[in-house]
């Protein structure tokens, strides 16, 4: 069979259609380019607005840092305070009543531990004593930076005049820390008792602040997410943090260290400062091991006992437990304790925690637009 070449022109279609499939992937090009163009500058802005943020909630630390705890706490609070409404009780006396509990309970463990204390006045002369002689092995690194320090003030024709601390000055020192404690505790109550009174009407808000039925969803499964993931973090730390502070009492009674009652109420107190909490208290022990005993594998036993029990409860029994739940990177943990910490001190480190899972569950939600799901 004869076939004509190119009868109706099918290699200038085949041009025409190689030109137009060309100019199709080059657009295509300059669309990928402008989106990722679209992207980083989305992701710059996002990085300095974050900064600024953070810049302000640090100039004005004495006043977010109450309120933003305020916030966590009553977010956390919430299951309970909903669930005191169903038997009629108002959510903001729900909450009162727990922080009431919570602050009984507090003086209860305090009184509990006042049998200790004799304990501890009695060895008290042993850890002066221990101390006099820290800084006896000191007191040629002292007399070298006196030195240093008289050869600066001569070179430099510094005048040194003698201070005395008063009374009244340590009153006015005293008042000074107390009052602004004071103000924040007062300014923390208020903000939790508010946010519970008022927390279905700014849940309302959010939720309708979006007119897109998906991002409405988005909100209410953020809000439902936050609150239960808040809710088993702080009762399953609270769990493990009993169990290590019973832990380290025992030892300590059984080891005959003394305060060994306050060494465990101190052991979970401060476990809840991840990262901070734990040094501070093994450099506290590590301090009053040499300042009690004499020997230097004496001195050293009380900050070994607990770190054999420290080690098993942050290798073996938290990220078991907390580790199911709760699923953060290591380094996010860290670096979020580290900001929160400069900003706000304990209170940071405490807050570090939470408002990483926050900060996770908001990601996870918003970052990608995802098929509509049920809020659950």
């Amino acid at each position: 069979m004869n076939i004509q070449a190119d009868p109706v022109g099918y290699k200038a279609l085949s041009r025409h259609f190689a030109a137009a499939r060309e100019v199709d992937s080059q657009l295509a090009e300059e669309v990928h380019q402008q989106t990722r163009l679209l992207r980083l500058g989305s992701t710059a802005v996002v990085g300095l607005l974050l900064i600024a943020v953070l810049v302000l909630l640090h100039a004005t630390r004495a006043v977010a840092m109450p309120v933003v705890m305020g916030l966590v706490v009553g977010l956390i609070l919430t299951p309970v305070a909903d669930k005191g409404e169903g038997y009629g009780i108002p959510g903001a006396v729900t909450v009162l009543a727990i922080v009431g509990g919570l602050l009984a309970a507090l003086a209860g463990i305090i009184y509990l531990m006042m049998p200790s204390l004799p304990d501890v006045a009695a060895s008290i002369p042993r850890i002066k004593a221990g101390f006099a002689g820290l800084l006896a092995q000191l007191e040629g690194v002292l007399a070298m930076l006196d030195g240093l320090r008289k050869g600066a003030e001569a070179g430099g024709g510094a005048i040194v005049t003698e201070t005395r601390t008063s009374t009244v000055d340590m009153a006015a020192r005293a008042m000074e820390i107390a009052t602004p404690t004071l103000s924040q505790a007062i300014i923390f109550l208020f903000t939790l008792l508010m946010f519970s009174a008022s927390r279905q009407e700014i849940r309302q808000a959010l939720v309708l602040s979006f007119t897109n039925r998906e991002r409405r969803l988005s909100v209410i499964r953020s809000f439902n997410e936050a609150q239960a993931r808040l809710a088993d973090y702080l009762f399953t730390v609270s769990l493990i943090n009993a169990g290590l502070g019973s832990l380290v009492a025992t030892a300590f009674w059984l080891a005959g260290i003394p305060g060994a009652g306050l060494w465990g109420f101190l052991a979970f107190t401060l476990n809840y400062l991840p990262v901070v909490g734990p040094l501070l208290l093994k450099g506290l022990l590590l301090v009053f091991g040499i300042a009690t005993y004499p020997g230097e594998a004496a001195a050293l036993a009380p900050l070994g006992l607990f770190l054999a029990l420290s080690l098993i409860e942050a290798n073996v029994v938290t990220p078991r437990i907390v580790g199911q739940r709760i699923t953060m990177s290591p380094l996010l943990v860290f670096l979020s304790v580290v900001i929160w910490t400069w900003m706000w001190g304990f209170a940071g480190a405490f807050l570090a925690m939470p408002l990483l899972a926050l900060a996770s569950v908001v990601h996870a939600e918003f970052a990608e637009c995802s098929d509509p799901k049920l809020p659950g």
